[in-house]
């Protein structure tokens, strides 16, 4: 059995920094079901212009448990909320919620990876 894919999408990237992709309306993942995703992105280069940088990682859809539920609803700004998120494992809801924040907490959380 070859996986088939869910999404397939092209989109214009106008600027450097961190894009926000969403799945369309009507695609929900199954709980502890893993799923890889590519990114591939052309490069401008006059010699071949195929070059590409093919990006892949894995991404498994994990419900919140009452306690981090409870958490989250003591707090009352992104960046408390990117904070408990973080610290319970969901690193894509924390990188979405400290872009949001207006705090230094999205370089702090990216440099906790190794990425400046």
């Amino acid at each position: 059995m070859v996986p088939q894919p869910i999404v397939e999408n092209s989109f214009l990237i106008t600027q450097p920094g961190i894009t926000k992709i969403e799945l369309p309306k009507g695609i929900n993942l199954e709980q502890g079901k893993v799923y890889l995703w590519y990114v591939a992105i052309p490069c401008d280069d006059s010699k071949n212009a195929q070059l590409q940088e093919i990006l892949a990682s894995s991404v498994e859809f994990v419900p919140v448990s009452s306690k981090v539920q409870a958490d989250l609803e003591n707090v009352n700004t992104d960046m408390e909320i990117a904070i408990i998120y973080f610290e319970n494992g969901f690193w894509y809801d924390a990188l979405a919620f400290s872009i949001e924040s207006s705090s230094d907490y999205l370089q702090d959380l990216l440099s906790s990876i190794n990425l400046k």
